[in-house]
């Protein structure tokens, strides 16, 4: 892909720091997206569903932040899954990121079905925890949405 001029983008969720580490190293990648699917405490493994290696996801975020790789953070807003304060604690955590993006929820085409009667949260919403994040990283972006 490099050879046709095309530009490497990675989607991660950081639970392997050394491959991030290796892959940005060796010039195999131009932008990261890494998920982050809670704070980084026992309620990121409660909305996993198993026990999230925290460390590991930890450094992938001080890994990309040091880099000088271009990158983003981001998160879905699933409502009933985090609170305002969680998605505050988000931003923080990563602060002076050079771009943390707050993306819409949307029920179609989940793969929990459980997922696809949930209501995304009002715009109303989004814009205010977006407006408490938003001190804290670089960039804030919202993505989606009606």
């Amino acid at each position: 892909m490099r050879s046709l001029g095309t530009k490497i983008k990675l989607d991660t969720n950081g639970s392997n720091s050394e491959m991030l580490k290796d892959v940005i190293r060796a010039g195999m990648v131009d932008y990261v997206a890494m998920d982050l699917k809670a704070p980084l405490d026992e309620k990121y493994s409660q909305l996993v569903g198993c026990d999230a290696p925290l460390d590991e996801i930890k450094r992938s975020i001080e890994i990309l932040m040091t880099s000088g790789i271009d990158y983003e953070f981001r998160t879905t807003m699933v409502p009933t899954y985090l609170s305002p304060d969680d998605y505050e604690r988000m931003a923080a955590y990563v602060g002076t990121a050079k771009k943390l993006a707050l993306q819409h929820f949307s029920p179609r085409n989940t793969l929990d079905p459980n997922l696809s009667v949930i209501n995304p949260l009002p715009e109303a919403k989004v814009r205010s925890i977006a407006e408490k994040c938003k001190p804290y990283v670089r960039k804030l972006i919202i993505r989606g949405g009606v």
